[in-house]
């Protein structure tokens, strides 16, 4: 099973910055930390999930990348659209799984 570098762009952070201010305006910060921390370690896990999840056929994908992939955590909360670029695994954006369109 060939391993990967999963690579979140500074775009992608910035956007889990304003993830992380959400939950904080509604919840506690302690909950906010943990939530995020949580989906950078479910998206950690295409270091090796990656090559087995399938390039999606969605036009919404490809508009983000043309061999995009598609990877919901958070039990399906969230989507995560990343591409393989040799050894690694970029993010390209995480978006509401609500808003996907097909």
């Amino acid at each position: 099973m060939k391993e990967f570098r999963v690579i979140i762009p500074l775009s992608i952070q910035l956007y889990m910055d304003e993830i992380t201010d959400h939950i904080i305006a509604i919840s506690h910060p302690e909950h906010a930390i943990r939530y995020i921390h949580e989906m950078i370690e479910e998206i950690r896990t295409l270091s090796y999930l990656a090559d087995a999840l399938p390039d999606s056929q969605s036009h919404f994908v490809k508009k983000n990348h043309p061999q995009g992939k598609r990877f919901n955590i958070k039990h399906g909360t969230w989507c995560v659209i990343f591409h393989i670029d040799h050894e690694y695994v970029i993010i390209d954006r995480i978006i509401s799984s609500s808003s996907v369109t097909e």
